[in-house]
């Protein structure tokens, strides 16, 4: 849930209908929050929402009465697990899921560190690696066009026209 994976169980009575809506409203303002950085109405909105689903699990606790959680962030940001798993790992994982993803998070990883998959990650240190060069041109173009309106003068120089040009 969020940043922090809490072990839970499903509260008694309660509709798995709604546990899944509201778990699937969870994650989607979860990621929103997490992607587009602060706003204060979806952080509202995600208060009110975890707060209802806190209502419909019980939260394990530790013997200071605070919750015993997992960062996220150790599947979710780990470059070794392939994206989706990734982006999977910023869900809200109710109960029943998590034990599925944790077998097999511990297997793929098991395996990639035993060498296997070899072929498959270095394409997707390629295809990251190509996002990132595409990202990073994008702002290289939109920082060039930024200085085309400029008269300062290290903007009238012949060489950095010749290089603003060569990016455009």
């Amino acid at each position: 849930m969020g940043t922090d994976w809490v072990p839970a169980l499903v509260r008694d009575g309660t509709d798995p209908a709604e546990l899944q809506q509201v778990a699937r409203t969870h994650a989607t303002l979860s990621h929103a929050l997490r992607t587009q950085g602060r706003n204060d109405d979806a952080l509202r909105m995600w208060r009110e929402v975890d707060e209802r689903l806190r209502g419909l699990l019980v939260l394990d606790t530790d013997a200071d009465g605070g919750w015993p959680s997992h960062r996220v962030a150790v599947i979710g940001d780990n470059p070794l697990f392939p994206p989706e798993w990734r982006r999977a790992a910023w869900s809200t994982l109710l109960p029943d899921r998590l034990a599925a993803w944790s077998a097999r998070w511990r297997h793929w990883y098991d395996a990639v560190m035993d060498g296997q998959f070899r072929h498959y990650l270095h394409r997707l240190r390629t295809w990251e690696a190509s996002r990132e060069l595409a990202h990073f041109q994008t702002e290289l173009i939109a920082a060039a066009r930024a200085t085309e309106g400029r008269t300062n003068a290290w903007t009238r120089k012949p060489v950095f026209l010749e290089a603003r040009q060569r990016r455009l």
